[in-house]
C-alpha cells in the first residue's frame, strides 16, 4: 500500500498535479485557510451560544428561588398554628419580601396566598433580570395531606427552557 502511494507521488509530482510543486509558493497559510478556520469556528460557536444562554437564565431563576422557599415556609408555619387561616397577602402569614434591586437577587415580587382549612396554598414569584425576553413567572401549589406539604410548581408565563427542572417537568406533561 505504501509503495502504490508512494509511485502515485512521484507520479503527479513529475506531471505537475501535487500541490507541493513549487516550494517557493507554498509557504505558510493562505487567506482562504484563514477565513474556512474562522467559518467552522464560527459555526461551532452559534450552536453552543443559545445553549449557554439559557443556562444562564436557567441559573437566574433557579436562585430566586431560596427566597421563594423562605415565602413556602412562612405559608406551612402560618397553617400549622392556624389551620382556619386565610391568607390573602404576605403580611397575614407574616412574610415580609423586599427586592434587594441589585443583580443577584432576581425576584421582583413574591405573592401568597392560603385557604388553611381546605390545605390549599399557593407561591407566586415573578421574576426580573433574567436576561429573557419574558422574565419567567412561577407558581408553587399545593395540597397539603398528612403531615407533610407536597409543593407543585408550574410555569405561569415565560420560556419552558427558562424555568427550572420541577417546573418544566410539569408544563411538558400538558
Amino acid at each position: 500500500m505504501a509503495r502504490i502511494l508512494h509511485n502515485f507521488f512521484q507520479q503527479n509530482r513529475k506531471q505537475g498535479d501535487c500541490m507541493n510543486r513549487d516550494p517557493e509558493r507554498n509557504r505558510g497559510i493562505s487567506l482562504l485557510d484563514v477565513a474556512m478556520a474562522f467559518a467552522v469556528c464560527s459555526l461551532l460557536v452559534s450552536f453552543t451560544v443559545p445553549s449557554w444562554f439559557h443556562k444562564t437564565v436557567r441559573h437566574r431563576v433557579e436562585a430566586s428561588l431560596a427566597v421563594a422557599s423562605e415565602a413556602r415556609q412562612a405559608l406551612e408555619n402560618t397553617c400549622a398554628a392556624n389551620p382556619r387561616a386565610v391568607v390573602r397577602d404576605n403580611l397575614d402569614a407574616g412574610y415580609f419580601y423586599n427586592p434587594a434591586g441589585n443583580e443577584v437577587d432576581h425576584a421582583r415580587k413574591i405573592l401568597l396566598g392560603a385557604d388553611c382549612a381546605q390545605h390549599k396554598m399557593a407561591v407566586v414569584l415573578w421574576t426580573a433580570a433574567t436576561g429573557a425576553a419574558v422574565d419567567p413567572v412561577l407558581e408553587w401549589s399545593s395540597d397539603r395531606s398528612g403531615a407533610q406539604t407536597q409543593w407543585t410548581c408550574s410555569l405561569v408565563l415565560g420560556d419552558p427552557r427558562h424555568a427550572p427542572g420541577e417546573c418544566r417537568a410539569a408544563e411538558d406533561s400538558t
